[in-house]
C-alpha cells in the first residue's frame, strides 16, 4: 500500500507513482485477508479466463508492435486464431500424450511468444503479407500446441492439422467430435476453409510439417536440413565437442534464438541423452552476440534456493549503497 520494497539487506526501495506491481497468484489458501485488501488480489479460475484475452491483448498491440507493420492484418490473425488454434488444442488434449501438463492458456501464450519472434524478423519479408502471415502462424502452431506432444503424437497432430488446411475435415470422426463438444465453433466458415498455401512434406527426408521451416523472405517452405548438406568439423577440435547438425538440433537451435534474441524466456526439457545441455550450452557459449553474458549453474538435489541465489549473485558486479 505505501509502494515501498523492503530487501532482506535492510535496504528500502521506494517505488514511483508511474510503478505497479501485479501478483499472479495459484491460489489464495496462505493469503490472509490484510494481504488480499492491502494488495488488491483478484483471483480468476483459468477455465473461467480462457485464451481469448491472451489474443486479443496481443492484436491490439499490432497497433504499434513492429513498426505497425502488420496493424492491417489484425482481422487475418484473428481468423486465424479461431480456424486452427480450438481445433488443434482439442486434438492436442483428447488424442495426444503431452509428457508435461501444459494449460491452453500455456499454449497460447507460447503461439503468441514465437508468431511475435517471427514477425520481429530482421531479414524481412516476401511480398505477399496475407500468405507470410498465415505461414507464420501454422508454423508457431506446430512448435506451441504441436510442440507440447510426444514424437509418438507428433504424426498423428500433423495428419490432422493437415486436414484442417486442406478443408477435409468432412467425415472425421476427430473432427466431429470436437464439434459436438465446441458448439460456437464456426462450421459452416472453416469447414471447407483451405489454406493459402498448404505445406508439402515431399522432399527427401520430411515426412512431417515438423519437417519444414518457412522462409518469410522468400516466401517458401523448405527442409530445415537441405539434402546433402555437409558439415566440416576443425581437425584441432576435440571428440567430445564435435556435435553433428541433425534436424532436430538445427531446429532446437532456431527455436531458442528466435525466442532469446526477443526477451523470452526459454525451458528445454525432454528425456535424458537427447541433447538438451549439449544442445544450450553450444547456443549459449558459440551462438548468441557479445551483448549476452551467460551464467552456468548446475542443480542436484541438494541444491537450495539461498545457494542459486549466491552463485548468481557471484558472477554480478556489486554495487556500494548511494554509488
Amino acid at each position: 500500500d505505501n509502494k515501498k520494497l523492503c530487501l532482506n539487506s535492510g535496504e528500502i526501495i521506494k517505488m514511483s507513482d508511474e510503478m505497479s506491481m501485479v501478483f499472479e497468484a495459484e491460489d489464495l489458501e496462505q493469503a490472509s485477508p490484510a494481504t488480499i485488501s492491502r494488495v488488491g488480489m483478484i483471483f480468476c479460475e483459468t477455465r473461467n479466463v480462457g485464451w481469448r484475452p491472451y489474443r486479443n491483448v496481443w492484436l491490439d498491440s499490432l497497433a504499434t508492435d513492429f513498426n505497425g507493420e502488420f496493424s492491417a492484418q489484425r482481422d487475418k490473425f484473428e481468423d486465424l486464431f479461431e480456424w486452427l488454434f480450438p481445433p488443434a488444442v482439442f486434438f492436442v488434449q483428447n488424442y495426444c500424450r503431452i509428457p508435461a501438463p501444459v494449460s491452453i492458456g500455456m499454449m497460447c501464450n507460447s503461439l503468441l511468444r514465437l508468431l511475435s519472434s517471427c514477425l520481429n524478423s530482421p531479414e524481412g519479408f516476401a511480398g505477399d503479407t496475407d500468405k507470410v502471415c498465415e505461414a507464420l502462424f501454422i508454423l508457431a502452431l506446430y512448435w506451441s500446441v504441436g510442440a507440447a506432444v510426444d514424437g509418438a503424437s507428433r504424426p498423428k497432430f500433423d495428419e490432422y492439422v493437415l486436414t484442417l488446411l486442406e478443408g477435409k475435415t468432412f467425415g472425421n470422426s476427430k473432427h466431429d467430435n470436437f464439434l459436438s463438444k465446441n458448439r460456437s465453433y464456426d462450421q459452416e466458415k472453416y469447414m471447407i476453409r483451405k489454406a493459402i498455401v498448404v505445406p508439402q512434406a515431399n522432399e527427401e527426408g520430411c515426412s512431417m510439417i515438423f519437417d519444414l521451416r518457412f522462409d518469410a523472405k522468400k516466401g517458401l517452405w523448405t527442409p530445415w536440413v537441405e539434402a546433402g548438406a555437409k558439415t566440416t568439423i576443425p581437425k584441432t577440435a576435440t571428440y567430445n565437442s564435435i556435435l553433428v547438425p541433425t534436424v532436430d538440433t538445427v531446429r532446437h537451435d532456431w527455436l531458442m534464438n528466435e525466442l532469446l534474441v526477443n526477451g523470452y524466456h526459454v525451458l528445454v526439457t525432454g528425456e535424458t541423452g537427447t541433447g538438451k545441455s549439449v544442445g544450450v550450452k553450444n547456443k549459449l557459449i558459440n551462438g548468441m552476440d557479445e551483448k549476452y553474458m551467460s551464467i552456468m549453474l548446475n542443480f542436484s538435489a541438494q541444491t537450495g534456493a539461498n545457494q542459486t541465489q549466491d552463485i548468481i549473485d557471484s558472477k554480478l558486479e556489486k554495487r556500494r549503497k548511494g554509488v
